[in-house]
């Protein structure tokens, strides 16, 4: 059985040429595909054309015939028939609902048919088929006819806008934070050192006590022996801070994920593992990266074209956000240095990485301070007020960094 109702698209289409109100007030939620009959396609798409200058049939049957539609079905007096049909312009929501209703039913049994079509002849395998069906449902919109946006004011009244600091003064909770820098630049032992220190309870510009969180740490580069004597030196560091902290350590606040070989946030399994791990972890912060070990071909190369592979993780991680309430860090690499010896501190590859932080900071070697002094430099502009150290100073002890505020 097709899922279609004729005689709401003959009521629709009277109640538009009846009332160009009728017509406007449901032109945001019905589009030409979504009539079953071809014809109502065409005469939809020319009166959208003509409104709301008019929607006289006479005007409307050169449209159409400027479209390129010719017989009976497009002429005037066939339009002006639609006058006869038994609608009331009042009820143009209900039948543009009942005509929409229909569209997404066969949008849903022609998805649902495709990819168990590709299952069963080895197209697919069941992780990619349910990623391909997924896709194909998330495509389908679903228009609120009812929905009324909110005054400033009560959109004011309905959120608490006082800070929910995570480490004070440095990350709110669901923030995101891009780290950048050169190769051996040190900026995953900063990472790991921000993820132990978060974990500890020790602010990691200015060595005061604040509430440990919990914290998934994810290394998706190093061999397990550099990621093992790293964390080594961190776990040192959190005895030698001992004095400073708020509490005993716990290990428990600081997981550990080792996946050097990568994972592929455009690919339904690594998602799912991702967000179960987070949720599992019960987790505050995600500490993770590099980016290009995030997903596969051209952006884990850098290349060109990579800005839709670099879009869906992202979009991975904004749902785990969403879903969690956790806040990220996020290690990726910066371009090499130009001719002049001035390095790019934005990311390598997509340009999405650059857009897509509350906060990007990078760090640059500082000229004549010697190899161990970096700028802390932000690549882009700040969505909201922070303190930042102007220097990071690394090999210093207990912790491998020790920033500098002014």
């Amino acid at each position: 059985m097709i899922a279609a109702d004729p005689d709401a698209e003959k009521a629709l289409l009277a109640a538009a040429l009846l009332s160009k109100q009728a017509f406007l007030d449901v032109t945001a939620m019905i589009e030409p595909e979504m009539f079953f009959t071809p014809a109502y396609q065409h005469i939809w798409a020319a009166i959208e054309q003509c409104s709301p200058e008019t929607n006289d049939p006479v005007l409307i049957a050169g449209r159409l015939k400027a479209n390129g539609c010719d017989g009976d079905q497009y002429s005037v007096a066939t339009l002006a028939g639609f006058y006869n049909v038994p609608a009331a312009v009042s009820n143009a929501k209900r039948y543009a609902r009942a005509i929409f209703d229909n569209h997404v039913r066969r949008q849903l049994l022609h998805g649902i048919a495709e990819t168990s079509q590709a299952m069963q002849t080895g197209t697919l395998d069941a992780m990619a088929a349910r990623d391909d069906l997924l896709s194909k449902l998330q495509g389908i919109s679903t228009p609120d006819d009812e929905h009324e946006s909110m005054t400033a004011d009560e959109f004011i009244a309905s959120i608490n806008a006082e800070y929910d600091w995570l480490i004070p003064g440095f990350l709110e909770r669901m923030d995101r934070f891009l780290l950048t820098g050169g190769e051996g630049s040190g900026k995953s032992t900063l990472l790991a050192q921000l993820a132990f220190m978060a974990a500890a309870g020790l602010h990691p510009w200015v060595l005061q006590p604040v509430d440990p969180v919990r914290v998934t740490y994810v290394d998706l580069e190093n061999s397990n022996r550099l990621l093992a004597r790293r964390l080594n030196t961190m776990r040192w560091a959190v005895n030698a801070s001992r004095a400073n902290l708020p509490c005993d350590w716990d290990s428990k606040r600081m997981r550990i994920e080792h996946r050097p070989h990568g994972i592929d946030l455009n690919k339904g399994r690594d998602r799912d593992w991702l967000l179960q791990t987070v949720l599992k972890n019960k987790s505050e912060l995600l500490v993770i990266g590099p980016t290009y070990k995030m997903y596969r071909g051209a952006a884990e190369r850098n290349d060109s074209g990579g800005e839709e592979q670099a879009r869906a993780a992202v979009t991975a991680i904004d749902h785990i956000r969403v879903l969690t309430g956790v806040a990220v860090i996020i290690e990726t690499h910066a371009p090499h240095a130009a001719s002049s010896g001035h390095r790019d501190l934005r990311p390598i590859g997509s340009s999405v990485w650059l857009r897509w932080p509350e906060f990007g900071h990078g760090l640059r070697p500082v000229a004549d301070e010697g190899p161990d002094a970096h700028e802390f430099h932000p690549f882009r502009g700040d969505r909201d007020r922070r303190d930042w150290p102007k220097v990071l100073y690394k090999n210093a002890k207990p912790w491998p960094w020790h920033a500098v505020m002014s």
